[in-house]
């Protein structure tokens, strides 16, 4: 109740830690695999995907830690057991 938040159709339920966090981390993960020139970047915007949902009320701080720190597991899980090349 004590945080204000911006209106959200996807917001009506708690989120912990933060999917959007997760995703965006997940993916500037993956195409770094890729395309590691541009890793200062995607780092980049995928912590601005994340953290705008803690700016817009939608989380706490702790949630989009705990959400990036999911999708660096989860992509070093997926590179361990070969599920993208």
């Amino acid at each position: 109740d004590s945080i204000e938040t911006l209106n959200s159709k996807t917001n009506k339920t708690p989120s912990y830690p933060s999917g959007h966090s997760a995703q965006s981390m997940l993916v500037a993960k993956y195409v770094i695999g890729k395309f590691p020139k541009h890793e200062k970047g995607l780092i980049e915007a995928a912590q601005e995907g994340g953290i705008g949902r803690v700016l817009a009320g939608f989380h706490y701080l702790s949630d989009h830690v705990a959400g990036k720190l999911l999708g660096e597991i989860t992509v070093k899980k997926l590179n361990r057991n070969n599920c993208y090349a």
